[in-house]
């Protein structure tokens, strides 16, 4: 499985260990019973971590199976993210002859009033150009991947696998990640992570 180092890792991955417990407190008047207890379903209102952390010592080592799943799901984001940023470098360090991008509308005016669509909408002609392709910082995911496809810096079917994984991120970004969904799975990380490995495997072909 590929792994990923950046300055302040440690300090990322030990961070937890710096934030202390919370006593969680129930509060008797938002209760939905009249039995109040820790041991039941819980809304908790706070941090995410804090609330981790303050349920921790009663729950630790009892979290098992799909419920992981929610692990899942933040994990996947975060590798189809990796994947991007690896795919947007692979984009950006090409020495290829860039191709011509999307057609646009440099000037347009309107026909005469007469000349009306069924609709009875005013026409217009427009004068279209088509740039060469430029990469941007805020060029996004699919576009990346069509150009490299455009280039054979990806063949057809690792177009089609990054692509299931730009989709895959979408669905979670729609979704947000405090919904909760317990259809993610480790095969899904496991593919992404595949993924992952093959644009590094590219990336020192490169160097």
């Amino acid at each position: 499985m590929a792994t990923i180092n950046f300055k302040g890792k440690e300090i990322v991955r030990n961070y937890h260990l710096a934030v202390p417990y919370h006593e969680l407190k129930p509060d008797g008047k938002k209760s939905l019973t009249k039995k109040i207890g820790l041991n039941d379903n819980l809304i908790i209102h706070g941090d995410n971590l804090l609330a981790l952390k303050a349920l921790l010592p009663t729950y630790a080592g009892k979290v098992k199976g799909r419920a992981k799943s929610g692990y899942y799901k933040a994990a996947i984001m975060l590798a189809a993210s990796i994947v991007e940023a690896l795919a947007f470098k692979i984009l950006s360090k090409s020495n290829l002859e860039m191709p011509l991008g999307d057609w646009q509308c440099k000037n347009s005016s309107f026909l005469p009033i007469f000349c009306q669509s069924k609709n009875k909408n005013r026409l217009s002609v427009c004068e279209r150009i088509q740039p060469i392709f430029k990469l941007e910082r805020k060029t996004d995911f699919k576009k990346v991947n069509e150009v490299c496809l455009k280039l054979g810096i990806f063949s057809q079917k690792f177009f089609k696998k990054i692509e299931k994984i730009r989709k895959l991120r979408n669905k979670i970004h729609t979704q947000g990640l405090s919904n909760l969904d317990r259809s993610y799975t480790k095969k899904q990380l496991e593919f992404v992570s595949s993924v992952m490995n093959e644009l590094l495997g590219k990336i020192k072909e490169d160097i």
